[in-house]
């Protein structure tokens, strides 16, 4: 009967060690991903708020985004953080993109705009920016005046 006692207790211990180790691992993960994350909003709230800026130092801000994406790219993560990576470097790409094209942002609709309203993009972070529409194509590059319908 102390027998079953002890080995109870011990089995306990171990559980409890595990589940310290599991937690551990995962803010070591999130403490890895936060300063590429923080960086890459930066860039993208700078983009966004003074774009005439960015456009002078175009080859500055895509080789800091390139930096971040490599970091995250070689950052060992637990296969929990996995997808959220993957969601990251993307979005870090599509800055690259935005960046990298003349005054033009690629971005994902959800409701009905047209051209010259003002309309709320989130950010990576989930932070919402107000951005005015000045041109409007579809994925062909053909110039329309209103994007009626949801993910055109």
């Amino acid at each position: 009967m102390k027998n079953i006692g002890l080995f109870l207790c011990s089995v306990t211990g171990f559980f409890i060690i595990l589940g310290c180790l599991f937690y551990n691992s995962l803010l070591i993960d999130m403490d890895k991903m936060k300063d590429y994350v923080t960086e890459s909003n930066l860039i993208l709230e700078e983009y966004v708020k003074n774009e005439d800026k960015v456009d002078s130092a175009k080859g500055e801000y895509i080789s800091r985004l390139l930096t971040i994406k490599r970091g995250m790219e070689s950052a060992n993560t637990s296969f929990l953080f996995d997808k959220y990576k993957v969601i990251k470097i993307s979005s870090i790409e599509l800055l690259i993109e935005a960046i990298s094209e003349e005054g033009e942002v690629l971005i994902h609709q959800k409701n009905k705009f047209c051209v010259g309203d003002r309309v709320e993009v989130m950010a990576f972070d989930g932070s919402n920016l107000e951005l005015t529409v000045s041109k409007l194509c579809d994925e062909y590059g053909v110039q329309m005046e209103s994007a009626p319908h949801s993910k055109q």
